[in-house]
């Protein structure tokens, strides 16, 4: 019985505006974050538009979905500060969500010290500082 699960990294969409609104204006997650109020959906999509037209070279930044085969989308995992020349940056904790059925909403947590972490982490930035 193979039990593996295949994880990709994509490009945000406008279909993510929901979740990435509940993520984002998540409380519990201010401590660990540079919002220290809401964000209203409208300025979650200018920042969806802008990552679909700018690159991580004009931005400094690079928000990826997290999304397990067939096609769904389960979190985001961030890059911040990128540094090309100093081939440097830095890696966010990666959010998952657990869809909640009995009230439509997503609860959303930390991975702190899974396996999927460390392997994201290292994916993301093979991926920003190939040659």
């Amino acid at each position: 019985m193979n039990t593996s699960v295949q994880v990709r990294l994509r490009a945000l969409e406008m279909s993510d505006l929901e979740m990435l609104y509940e993520v984002e204006n998540d409380s519990r997650f201010y401590e660990s974050s540079s919002n220290l109020m809401p964000l209203s959906r409208g300025a979650m999509k200018q920042f969806i538009q802008l990552s679909l037209t700018q690159d991580i070279y004009a931005m400094r930044q690079l928000r990826l979905v997290i999304e397990v085969q067939p096609s769904t989308a389960v979190g985001f995992i961030d890059l911040v500060e990128f540094s090309p020349e100093h081939r440097r940056a830095e890696v966010g904790e990666p959010l998952l969500l657990c869809n909640n059925s009995a009230t439509g909403h997503h609860n959303s947590f930390p991975l702190c010290s899974c396996m999927l972490t460390s392997n994201l982490r290292i994916l993301l930035l093979k991926l920003c500082f190939r040659k």
